[in-house]
């Protein structure tokens, strides 16, 4: 039994469908911070994007660890992918020209990250000191940008705080992973933690949270929305404090990347409590 379910944890983690549900979550938060109606169209469409971008990038740029580590399993990842790439075709016959648009940018972006276009076998990931920064941007576009597309609504300055806010989350919740890879990534890559060391990289995170809160804080919303921020602030830095070049095999694949989840769900909750039982939460 404990083997079975670790078989399927291993799975779960490793087709991608983990870090698509994250993606999908932050997408989630979108609709609920703008009060944008849902649209299975396009939550489908992003959750299918994230499996089948992120697996392109495992197994088609640069991912011969990859190949390595999962020699069992990878066929059956690879037939899950192409399935996942018809169904984010079909999604795609779904949504306006504007949405599409912007999503061929950031998957241009996806492209530039994974494959040798600069000669040498470079890509944007081997540009020294930029490969997190690209993620951040990616995610944020895809989760902030896509949803607010979709829905007409024009590009606002609290589009552009919410865009804000999400690059700096998703920069911190990247930063354990970059520690985790200490052992493995080319100096020639410039990453946070090998530039300044793990203490600093640990510190500069918690900067970012505490900016992350107060980026909230500017945009005036209802105190079940600040409520739920600072809670996933002080998780991410729990988990960020915690975090090692010998963590455990999933402490950042899926308890790191698990925290927009988490996120969605205290969302959910505070809004809940905070219009339902107002005199239990003033």
């Amino acid at each position: 039994m404990r083997e079975s379910a670790e078989k399927v944890l291993a799975f779960f983690v490793n087709s991608s469908i983990h870090v698509a549900l994250a993606v999908t979550s932050l997408s989630l938060i979108t609709l609920i911070e703008f009060q944008i109606s849902w649209d299975r169209d396009l939550m489908f469409f992003i959750f299918f994007g994230a499996i089948a971008g992120y697996n392109f990038i495992k197994f088609g740029g640069f991912g011969r660890s990859y190949h390595r580590r999962l020699a069992k399993n990878i066929r059956i990842i690879l037939i899950f992918s192409v399935v996942s790439i018809g169904a984010l075709a079909y999604f795609a016959l779904q949504l306006n020209f504007w949405v599409l648009l912007w999503s061929m940018l950031l998957g241009f972006l996806t492209l530039l990250y994974a494959l040798p276009v600069f000669g040498r076998q470079r890509n944007l990931r081997m540009v020294g000191g930029v490969k997190v920064y690209i993620i951040a941007g990616i995610w944020s576009g895809v989760s902030v940008l896509l949803p607010v597309i979709h829905a007409s609504l024009p590009i606002t300055s609290q589009v552009g705080l919410e865009l804000f806010q999400r690059f700096l989350f998703v920069l911190v919740l990247l930063l354990p992973f970059e520690i985790r890879d200490l052992k493995y990534d080319d100096v020639a890559l410039k990453t946070i933690p090998q530039q300044i060391g793990i203490m600093k990289t640990k510190a500069l995170g918690f900067l970012l949270l505490l900016l992350f809160v107060l980026v909230e804080m500017l945009q005036h919303r209802e105190q079940g929305y600040l409520a739920t921020v600072i809670l996933v602030a002080l998780v991410t830095a729990g988990m960020l404090a915690e975090a090692g070049k010998d963590q455990s095999r999933y402490y950042s694949s899926f308890w790191v990347e698990g925290i927009p989840l988490l996120w969605l769900v205290a969302l959910i909750l505070f809004r809940y409590l905070f219009y339902c039982f107002p005199p239990f939460v003033s």
